[in-house]
């Protein structure tokens, strides 16, 4: 493996166990609708930009709706329950490891900048080791795009080659790959790992990564 400079890592289902509020949250607005959310629609839409998420999910239920009207139901749910946002297994451990060995890292998350603080509200000195966050609606366009990747490695003044990236999200994989990275999958236990043929390493957790590996 190469000598990696910076780490960039993607937050929901990585860093913090988000996912399970957003499929709470979304079933909560489909139970209105007598629909099931099924973890194949989610799978496909997790790591996507919000707006084309919602829309995969309209399109796929037929609902008669818009992104827009289907967030706008979701965000007050979504506001409390973030509140509750816990960290993934091993992602303090970590993250404080690279930090003890001042390893700069980032955050590259396709969540809104006011979504990121309410996820992050009771973990503010935890977060404080990241020498940058770059959120979704700060770039132009989100995973699979290499937007918000680049825009971290140019904020840790490192060059891509240079970044390895952390992620769970078959978008997110390939956006790091677009943007000219080495990626290292930590996938939902529900995922098929044959989707993740692009990353470097896929592991089950972020307990298993060897820093000596990657020159760490």
């Amino acid at each position: 493996m190469k000598q990696i400079k910076a780490i960039i890592f993607d937050m929901d289902g990585l860093l913090l166990d988000t996912e399970p509020i957003y499929t709470l949250v979304t079933q909560q607005i489909l139970d209105s609708y007598g629909l099931k959310f099924e973890w194949e629609l989610k799978s496909r839409m997790m790591g996507q930009d919000v707006t084309i998420a919602l829309q995969m999910l309209i399109d796929h239920y037929g609902l008669d709706l818009t992104p827009k009207s289907f967030d706008e139901a979701q965000r007050p749910l979504f506001e409390k329950a973030f509140l509750e946002s816990k960290p993934m297994p091993f992602a303090m451990e970590l993250t404080e490891k690279l930090k003890s060995l001042n390893i700069p890292m980032a955050v590259a998350t396709s969540s809104s900048l006011k979504y990121f603080q309410i996820k992050t509200s009771n973990h503010g000195l935890w977060f404080e080791c990241f020498k940058s966050i770059v959120t979704g609606d700060e770039v132009k366009a989100c995973k699979p795009a290499p937007d918000l990747f680049l825009e971290a490695a140019k904020r840790l003044n490192t060059a891509p080659e240079d970044c390895l990236v952390f992620e769970d999200a078959i978008t997110g994989v390939a956006a790091a790959k677009a943007a000219g990275m080495s990626v290292i999958a930590v996938p939902d236990e529900k995922m098929d790992l044959n989707k993740y043929q692009e990353a470097n390493l896929i592991l089950e957790n972020l307990g298993q990564f060897n820093l000596g590996d990657w020159g760490l």
